[in-house]
Parts: C-alpha cells; sequence; structure tokens
C-alpha cells in the first residue's frame, strides 16, 4: 500500500518539497519551481483566463445585487471572488507545466 504524500526537509532556509506518488506524465521544466517562476510562466491563455473569470464576474456580480440594492458593492465583490479565482487557476495550470503535471 502506497503512502500519502508526504514533506520532507529540503537544504535552505526550512523550505520544503512535496514527494509525489507518482512520476510526471510530461517532460519536468522545474522539479520545485519558486512562486516567481511560475508566474513567469503564465501563458497567454492562463492570462486569458484570469481575465476572462474577472470579466465574467464583474456583470454577474452586478445582476445579483439589483434586487438588494447593493448592485456596486456586490460588483465589486464578486469581482474580487473571480480575480482571484482566475489567478490560481492559471497559477495551477502553469505549475503543472513546469512540474510535467500538465502538457506544455
Amino acid at each position: 500500500c502506497a503512502s500519502p504524500p508526504t514533506l520532507r526537509r529540503r537544504s535552505g532556509r526550512g523550505s520544503r518539497t512535496m514527494v509525489l506518488l507518482t512520476p510526471p506524465k510530461y517532460t519536468v521544466i522545474n522539479p520545485n519551481p519558486t512562486n516567481v517562476d511560475v508566474v513567469m510562466n503564465f501563458s497567454m491563455m492562463d492570462m486569458a483566463k484570469w481575465v476572462g473569470a474577472t470579466a465574467v464576474s464583474l456583470p454577474y456580480g452586478y445582476a445579483a445585487g439589483i434586487r438588494p440594492k447593493i448592485p456596486v458593492q456586490s460588483m465589486c465583490t464578486a469581482g474580487l471572488i473571480g480575480f482571484s479565482a482566475g489567478y490560481l487557476l492559471a497559477y495551477q495550470q502553469s505549475w503543472g507545466r513546469l512540474v510535467g503535471r500538465v502538457p506544455n
């Protein structure tokens, strides 16, 4: 029976790396990318997903706030949620490409 993913100590200032149970299917570009590496690896499609999630959430938030008479506040909140969700989706795809989990 395989053990669950664990974290192990790496040399350096307390940084950790995840031990993955299955080998990557695709070419590994960077086995342990930093946040900067992941963001610098954003493709145009990742940017489009980020912008698209933000753009879709704004009118949705406005429409959802019309009935309780708080359309602007609702739009800003939904926009922030869409912005965050788009960023996280783009980050996940970029990280996956770097570590060989998603096709380049």
